[in-house]
């Protein structure tokens, strides 16, 4: 019981982090790609605004197909016992 209340906490503190993450790279994409823009280099900038949003998009898509992966392989090890 305690291990799993060990896993729990720590799979959110994981959780919270990543979101955090995100959250930084996404902001520092938008402003610098923001400023890029306000100093006259219009196609450049929206690069870095785009770049930074398809980024953080992939990654999360990764984590999801991933994530579904392991539930499938854990319930096929369920099912097999």
């Amino acid at each position: 019981m305690e291990l799993e209340k060990v896993v729990i906490y720590t799979d959110s503190r994981l959780a919270y982090l990543g979101m955090l993450c995100a959250i930084t790279i996404g902001l520092s994409g938008i402003l610098s790609g923001t400023w890029i823009i306000l100093n006259g280099k219009d196609a450049t900038g929206l690069g870095v605004i785009i770049s930074a949003l398809a980024a953080l998009a992939g990654v999360y898509v990764y984590g999801k197909r991933k994530q579904g992966r392991e539930l499938q392989e854990k319930r096929g090890h369920l099912t097999q016992k």
